[in-house]
């Protein structure tokens, strides 16, 4: 039997289907700056990711239709065993497949409620495969899953994604021979693949991710996980502190800093021994070691008052320097070619970053805001550099596009490291100063960012959508969310006590009925005790009927009792020229209400 690639046995024979239906090759918009910002999310963390060496194809392109450029909605079709829905290893590799994707920050997958008629299928491919329903429920892309022989231990899977818009077969892989052992790897082949299909890379899948972790008191060890969190395992376990894990190009070695009690060194972990040596240099320090594309050790080394960057042969011990002017030089970074190499320097005074020309050996300046930037971190094609900044606010993760000269803020998750905001801020360094500012008032707090046409930019939250219809996005520049008074609110008509911000929203190109929901967190009690008021043309509050309005959770459940902090809800049903309607355009619905007890 044929050998395969990656991740796979003998047994699990990859095979690439294909059908009549033509693709364009061509890079597929809007999807991979949001792949190098979830990149960026791993800096920060401090994970190394190591992955197979392979030259990018061009990807090809996926045509987009209705709003948000820079997400692609997916949607999965059930899987089949034999034509009917999987429940053995195919919900298994379903299952991990969502997983899978959910870590992507473009993609965002379709809840199985949205798809009206189910998403079982009579079949998993054309003419069998119903491409409206999924088309409706907003999804882009549909997975499909058929296991001709049946989903049981040692059978072919066929995974197939298409189209929904035009039913344009985008790729398909065949794996036989699948054990319940290798549905996770067959899952991770698979998102591999759609990966790079959608932005020319896919690596993130197949990676191995190594770190640092405190193992006690004056102990850190070096770890190694899969990006997903699978098959985490310590490879180091030796007295004192391990630091900056980086992994050679061909995924054997892995070196790090490594400081005991008497001195600091050069730790070197070989995989295919499982043995981990240190390495002692003349001097008393070894910072940031890092692998260059020629697959041999940069690391900043002292031999006098101030530590220099140099380079190590195969066998690791010193070629010669890369950087040396009397100053702290460290944390080397390169491009994939090996021409560019960005590092720290405190030459100027505090650290800031650098950039040298390997060719010519010329250094130029990269950071030239913030007086404490450090750890850089360059993208495989030059064009970018992650790094840290010392804020007043801690440390924080900035991105630099070298290319156009434009800063990016970046929103993180702390507890679950994702990056959930990023945001192009300005080119023009007088202005990086000015990345982010909070603004108070009646309509609350407001976030804006200065942009390179000195314009303020706000950001805001998506507080008001359609659940019935999750893929039309409300345009919020004809939303509102403003605190409305006691006073104001009893002067309009209203009758109780307030109880929520007063809540204005249009939405165009609707059904004649639909649902509009309104997020929000300060309601507590009882949902019972809340009386919904609504304004009318003549500018009067009045109740509105229960059954036009309800509190839910963030499913659409109804809840009875209310906690404060907890996300809630609103759902109110309108109608096109309805009571609630402040519009009198054709297809186009306004509506302002508020909350009382």
């Amino acid at each position: 039997m044929a050998k395969t690639e990656g991740l796979f046995t003998e047994k699990a024979v990859s095979q690439i289907l294909r059908e009549d239906l033509p693709f364009t090759p061509n890079p597929f918009k809007g999807i991979m700056k949001p792949f190098r910002l979830f990149s960026q999310v791993l800096l920060l963390l401090g994970l190394v990711m190591v992955c197979a060496a392979g030259s990018s194809k061009a990807a090809m392109q996926i045509d987009i239709y209705g709003p948000g450029q820079n997400i692609v909605n997916l949607a999965m079709a059930a899987p089949l065993s034999t034509g009917q829905p999987a429940q053995g290893l195919g919900k298994e590799l379903d299952a991990a497949i969502h997983d899978n994707l959910s870590f992507l920050p473009f993609m965002r997958l379709t809840d199985p409620k949205a798809v009206l008629g189910g998403t079982t299928l009579p079949g998993y491919q054309p003419p069998n495969v119903d491409f409206k329903r999924f088309q409706l429920a907003g999804a882009d892309l549909l997975v499909t899953a058929g296991w001709p022989q049946g989903d049981k231990s040692g059978s072919t899977v066929e995974l197939r994604v298409y189209e929904t818009f035009s039913g344009q077969f985008v790729f398909g892989n065949a794996y036989s021979g699948v054990t319940k052992e290798e549905v996770q790897d067959v899952a991770d082949r698979f998102c591999a693949d759609l990966m790079k299909a959608l932005t020319g890379h896919g690596d993130f899948f197949l990676a191995t991710l190594a770190f640092v972790k405190n193992s006690g008191k004056n102990k850190r060890d070096v770890w190694i996980t899969k990006p997903t969190g699978r098959n985490l395992r310590k490879i180091t376990d030796i007295p004192g502190i391990a630091m900056s894990p980086s992994w050679s190009l061909d995924g054997r070695f892995i070196v790090f800093s490594h400081m005991d009690d008497k001195s600091h060194a050069l730790g070197v972990w070989d995989r295919l021994t499982n043995r981990v040596q240190r390495i002692r240099f003349p001097g008393n320090t070894v910072i940031g070691p890092t692998f260059t594309p020629g697959n041999k050790v940069a690391v900043s080394l002292s031999t006098g008052k101030n530590p220099d960057i140099f380079m190590l042969n195969h066998a690791f011990q010193k070629e010669r320097t890369l950087e040396a002017n009397g100053t702290i030089n460290v944390s080397p970074t390169f491009d994939a070619a090996g021409t560019k190499m960005a590092f720290t320097s405190n030459r100027m005074g505090g650290p800031q970053i650098f950039m040298k020309d390997m060719a010519s050996g010329s250094v130029s300046r990269v950071t030239k805001q913030g007086n404490y930037n450090t750890e850089p971190s360059m993208s495989p094609d030059g064009t970018l550099i992650a790094f840290s900044r010392l804020t007043s606010e801690g440390n924080r993760i900035f991105v630099q596009d070298l290319t156009t000269g434009m800063w990016q803020y970046i929103i993180l998750d702390f507890e679950t490291g994702k990056t959930v905001f990023t945001m192009d801020v300005s080119n023009k360094f007088g202005y990086n100063n000015m990345a982010i500012g909070m603004y108070a008032g009646n309509s609350g707090n407001a976030l804006y960012c200065p942009t390179g046409y000195l314009e303020l930019l706000r950001l805001q939250d998506r507080f008001a959508y359609l659940p019935e219809m999750p893929y039309r996005e409300v345009d919020l520049d004809k939303a509102a969310r403003n605190v409305l008074t006691q006073e104001q609110f009893e002067q309009d008509g209203g009758d109780g006590t307030v109880a929520s911000w007063r809540n204005t929203v249009t939405v165009e190109n609707v059904h004649p009925n639909t649902t509009v929901s309104f997020r929000m967190n300060n309601l507590s009690g009882s949902a019972a005790e809340l009386k919904l008021y609504a304004y009318g043309a003549d500018g009067k509050l009045a109740e509105v009927g229960k059954e036009l309005w309800s509190i839910t959770d963030e499913t659409g459940a109804a809840v009875d009792t209310l906690t404060d902090g907890t996300l809630y809800e609103l759902r109110v049903s309108i109608a096109d020229g309805g009571a609630l309607d402040l519009s009198e355009a054709e297809k186009e619905i306004k509506i302002s209400v508020v909350l009382a007890k």
